[in-house]
């Protein structure tokens, strides 16, 4: 260019052959610095994004077990905490769809659970449903609670279920803080996996009641057979032994007075023992010699947690499915066992009938291993083995210490 533009042609000629070695290589050099700054900045989203989704699934693990118990108070004021103590931001609140449910950091002086939301910028994100935004620059929070209150930034991202919002998340700055891109970002992060982790829970909490529903079902239909069998045994001991009688009579009540009664998911090995041997006391009257029952327990696993109503149906199945279509003596085994750091508890008759396409024999037996996965995990549960003519042993397999 200069030599196209400047005169005399022989001066611009020596110009050239002057400067143009350092303009090649400033020239170079600048580029090379300008691509450097480009990919040094690449490198540093880079950095950032996975940084901030390891702190985002960091808290997502901490709050999973929290989020177990439910959306409360309680449970707001855990999850508060924890986001506060990961996110180092000025504040952090919870809220429902009207009142604050938690508040810890800067401000938590006026700022009280249980009060109802007075921010507008909350409701502006409860009713459309939006991220709200107020950076401490362009846009500030006005604490409508005390004037004389630090915080001057805030995130409110709302909390969803089932495509309806619940609540809030909040984040909050003082004045004398910046709100930070990267806790922008890590606040919306944040709240999509709660929202996704309460879908989960609520998915575990509603399959779980179906199970327990599918099990009540199953019992309020064998309890009338029970009764009526019971009650035949009853009649016709009663005529040759009356105090006998009275004694199958205070099982029988017991037995039902525990079905009725037993509301909670775990109840102790013990309780589930003392719940089945009033059963098999009146079936061994039904049954008379033609049923022998032995228990071999483990004293050490008697508090053991196990899901409610565990034993009951797997006994019943061993005698009902089992011994009772034996023309000669038949023997039901209860043995519970430690084995690799797992309690095992073993159900067996001398039947060997069991059929796995047999849909009706196994039902009590699905929904009992159902229940122990959704409640304990996929690694316990039941299993089967038979021996045709020779045995059928249940194997129940269950942690040795239930997490609360």
């Amino acid at each position: 260019i200069i030599l196209l533009v400047s005169k005399p042609y022989a001066d611009a000629l020596a110009l050239v052959r002057v400067i143009a070695v350092p303009m090649i290589l400033s020239s170079s050099t600048g580029a090379a610095l300008f691509m450097s700054i480009i990919r040094d900045q690449k490198n540093t989203y880079d950095r950032i994004g996975v940084l901030v989704s390891a702190r985002a699934f960091h808290i997502a693990e901490r709050t999973m077990q929290v989020l177990r118990h439910g959306f409360t108070s309680e449970t707001a004021q855990q999850l508060a905490a924890i986001i506060y103590q990961e996110t180092n931001v000025g504040a952090v609140a919870i809220t429902d769809t009207e009142k604050v449910l938690a508040f810890v950091g800067s401000g938590a002086d006026h700022h009280l659970p249980g009060t109802p939301i007075a921010s507008e910028l909350t409701h502006r994100a409860i009713q459309h449903r939006e991220v709200v935004f107020a950076d401490g620059l362009q846009d500030h929070f006005r604490c409508p609670l005390s004037p004389g209150c630090v915080l001057d930034s805030v995130l409110v991202v709302p909390l969803h279920m089932d495509n309806t919002v619940i609540g809030t998340i909040k984040l909050y700055e003082p004045r004398n803080k910046r709100f930070l891109n990267i806790n922008k970002t890590l606040g919306e992060g944040i709240t999509n996996l709660l929202s996704s982790q309460l879908l989960a829970c609520r998915y575990e909490e509603q399959k779980n009641l179906l199970l327990t529903a599918e099990l009540k079902l199953l019992q309020a239909q064998v309890n009338p057979h029970f009764l009526f069998n019971s009650l035949n045994t009853i009649i016709a001991i009663i005529r040759k032994d009356a105090e006998r009688a009275k004694d199958l009579l205070i099982h029988l009540s017991h037995f039902l007075r525990k079905n009725l009664k037993r509301s909670s998911e775990f109840s102790t090995l013990e309780e589930e023992l003392d719940h089945i041997t009033s059963y098999l006391i009146i079936e061994k009257a039904r049954f008379e010699n033609r049923l022998q029952v032995e228990m071999n327990i483990d004293p050490a696993l008697l508090h053991l947690k196990v899901p409610t109503f565990t034993l009951q149906p797997l006994v019943e199945n061993a005698i009902k499915h089992g011994i009772s279509t034996l023309l000669t003596p038949g023997l039901a085994r209860i043995h519970a066992y430690r084995r690799d750091g797992v309690a095992c508890i073993e159900i067996e008759d001398n039947a060997g009938t069991y059929h796995e396409d047999a849909h009706n024999d196994g039902l009590g037996i699905q929904i009992v291993d159902r229940r122990i996965k959704n409640l304990l995990g996929n690694q316990y549960g039941t299993s089967i083995t038979c021996e045709p003519h020779q045995r059928t042993r249940i194997t129940v397999e269950l942690p040795l210490e239930v997490a609360p």
